[in-house]
């Protein structure tokens, strides 16, 4: 293979794998639509699901190498389609031929998206007319205030509106309701503090026994909250810090990891739902995951709920009860900040509006599904809609690598607020509260920079070119 592509070029590589995705996609598109009733679904599905690997790995190749490919938003978005798409239709096949328009949706999607993603230029870095220059001891004493200060806030809000809760999916709901979520995700302020000493500890070497023992108190916090998220983003920031500033990490150290990572995200799940009583909680639930190892691949795989989804909305679209939004979607996700409590007739959020439709006695009880960006599109503006929002998040994902090159830190802790991206936006859709937490953490985000450099914690100095 090094060879080969030494020998023809890596742009003639590029070229040729390109072309041989064509094909199969043209291929698989004829087969579903001119021989759907004669060839076993099984064969269309491998079909597309091959189609799927052959177009994520023309993906990882826009990258220079694997090293670049990790963790960027290119590796984020096949993480999403290998376990939510591909991994998902596998243990899907006995929905027949209903798994094979969602399927195509995808493939498609995935084709517009290397398209947005190819064609868009790379940002050249000019001469730098300006350097941020860091005060050491102002960054240190604010970044723990503002990290102190909003976790203890964060506490006693829980317990004013959420004492009550005996689960911590009961705490949850109650702290995101009525508009509340707003409130809670101030936490957002000590996020960014805590990057920003995680950042220059492993880039210069400073601040280690702060940073120890911050990343220390989120540990526990998220083990006492049972919150799964926040406990695979702790590890996978501190992987991303080490590969991008130390040494690079390898895939087989992820392989390592992945199943850890696995245990963590359908643990805790279970964790979720027992009534909040300490450690023998913990233990319990160890005891039954043990007794029955088969739980932890049921609970994994019942979270890989996007496809599903996408082939029961299908059906409905098609029987005409999921109605066309013809972009309302994308116009209400630009007023989704408003509270329903000033606006009362807000429309539902897409998801909301899917799973109300799709499982709506499961919807009565608050239980809000992804439909994901491929349902999203395709209900507002058909196929034309999987192309144009497929080109958006492909070429929206290659400026966001820029921005996450660590080269300006400012910008840097920005990006790092949305890491996994695009995988947030791929499961939610435009009109979500991912798109709302971006507004609003972008928001909060300049109201710290704007504290941060009125405390004096940085300075913009002009450089003379």
């Amino acid at each position: 293979m090094n060879y080969f592509i030494s020998t023809v070029g890596w742009g003639w590589y590029k070229k040729i794998l390109f072309f041989l995705m064509v094909v199969v996609v043209f291929f698989v598109q004829y087969c579903v639509f001119e021989y759907s009733v004669s060839y076993s679904h099984y064969i269309v599905v491998l079909l597309l699901n091959f189609g799927l690997i052959l177009s994520l790995l023309f993906i990882c190749l826009q990258y220079s190498s694997m090293n670049d490919f990790l963790f960027s938003s290119g590796f984020w978005y096949s993480v999403v389609i290998v376990f939510y798409i591909i991994l998902k239709s596998l243990s899907m096949l006995d929905y027949g031929e209903a798994l094979i328009p969602s399927l195509v949706m995808v493939l498609v999607f995935n084709f517009f998206y290397i398209f947005g993603f190819f064609f868009t230029k790379r940002k050249k870095n000019g001469i730098k007319k300006k350097i941020v220059v860091f005060n050491d001891f102002k960054l240190t004493t604010f970044c723990f205030f503002v990290f102190v200060l909003f976790k203890v806030l964060i506490i006693f809000l829980m317990v004013l509106f959420a004492g009550d809760a005996s689960t911590i999916l009961e705490q949850s709901a109650a702290t995101q309701n009525q508009g509340m979520a707003y409130l809670f995700r101030l936490s957002a302020f000590s996020t960014i503090a805590y990057y920003y000493l995680v950042y220059f500890y492993y880039t210069q070497k400073k601040f280690g026994r702060i940073v120890f023992i911050l990343t220390l108190f989120i540990f526990v916090e998220s083990i006492y909250s049972a919150s799964r998220l926040q406990l695979v983003m702790l590890a996978f920031i501190h992987l991303f810090m080490f590969h991008r500033f130390v040494r690079p990490v390898s895939v087989v150290t992820l392989l390592i990891v992945s199943p850890l990572l696995i245990f963590i995200i359908s643990y805790f799940g279970y964790v979720r739902n027992i009534e909040i009583g300490g450690v023998d909680v913990y233990k319990k639930a160890f005891e039954f995951v043990i007794n029955d190892s088969s739980i932890i691949y049921d609970l994994f795989m019942a979270r890989l709920d996007v496809l599903p989804m996408m082939v029961e909305s299908i059906k409905l679209y098609d029987y005409g009860e999921i109605k066309n939004l013809w972009g309302g979607s994308y116009v209400y996700s630009i007023l989704h900040f408003i509270p329903r409590g000033i606006w009362s007739d807000k429309p539902l959020l897409t998801a909301a509006y899917v799973t109300s439709h799709v499982y709506p006695n499961s919807f009565v009880d608050g239980v809000n599904i992804f439909p994901s960006v491929f349902i999203e599109s395709f209900i507002n503006l058909n196929y034309l809609g999987v192309c144009l929002i497929g080109l958006l998040i492909g070429s929206s994902s290659k400026i966001y690598d820029q921005y996450l090159d660590g080269t300006r830190p400012l910008v840097f802790i920005w990006a790092l607020l949305f890491f996994t991206y695009p995988m947030g936006i791929v499961n939610e859709g435009v009109h979500s509260n991912y798109v709302a937490n971006v507004l609003y953490f972008s928001f909060l985000y300049l109201v710290f920079i704007v504290m941060a450099k009125k405390y004096g914690v940085f300075k913009v100095h002009n450089l003379r070119v």
